[in-house]
């Protein structure tokens, strides 16, 4: 890709960027569900529910939402590994190829809620305060999700339609054929180091509570109604 002709979201971002995230909010509803509660407005007794709230006034103050992304030129996709210029990375998948099918340019990112809450949960369980821990760990995996559709369905997606594109879904490591052992090249890849995230010699990151993915940006004229002649 002609780097001269790139506009918005490509030109300015080709470098990883990071994103501060402080309007995401906790989904209490959907952290009640991985709890194991059946639906996301269940309502809790007493004294389950004075924990709860105490939880998310804990996660609050510890949690500090970020993400960082990059966005790459495919270079080519032959329906199973997508190749970009001069980065000694490619994707090896047919899931991800043929999500990226259509897609000139792939965005790489990694959203985090940070350190604080794997803390707080290793406390909480060091002392024996296993519901508490429970409700932590449920509030942060949500929460990291949400930072994550944030940057995905807000942010990046704003930025690329002022690129005439429209995002594709995501996909992360270790979800149907792209395994877990990307982790650590995509993490290089997207920046995640800006936003504290390392990953450790079995593929995980930490902080634990965050997740990485990887879109395409289609070109949205291709997706329009066609005007009557």
């Amino acid at each position: 890709m002609d780097r001269d002709r790139m506009t918005g979201l490509e030109r300015a971002e080709f470098e990883p960027v990071v994103v501060e995230l402080p309007d995401v909010e906790i989904p209490k509803g959907e952290a009640l569900k991985r709890m194991g509660y059946p639906t996301a407005s269940f309502e809790l007794q007493e004294p389950v529910r004075s924990m709860f709230l105490e939880a998310l006034g804990r996660a609050r103050a510890l949690m500090r939402p970020q993400a960082a992304y990059r966005a790459l030129p495919v270079e080519s996709n032959d329906g199973m590994r997508v190749r970009f210029p001069d980065e000694g990375f490619f994707i090896e998948s047919r899931q991800v190829a043929g999500l990226l099918k259509a897609s000139a340019v792939a965005v790489c990112f990694a959203a985090t809620v940070g350190t604080g809450l794997d803390d707080a949960i290793s406390d909480s369980m060091r002392n024996g305060e296993m519901l508490m821990a429970t409700m932590l760990d449920a509030i942060g995996s949500e929460t990291a999700d949400a930072a994550a559709d944030e940057l995905h369905w807000k942010i990046l997606k704003r930025r690329a339609a002022a690129a005439g594109r429209l995002v594709t879904a995501r996909f992360s490591p270790g979800y149907g054929d792209w395994p877990l052992t990307v982790q650590k090249d995509l993490i290089r890849v997207c920046g995640g180091a800006l936003i504290g995230i390392r990953v450790t010699p079995s593929s995980l990151m930490i902080p634990r509570k965050s997740v990485s993915a990887v879109l395409g940006l289609k070109q949205a004229q291709s997706w329009r109604h066609q005007k009557p002649g």
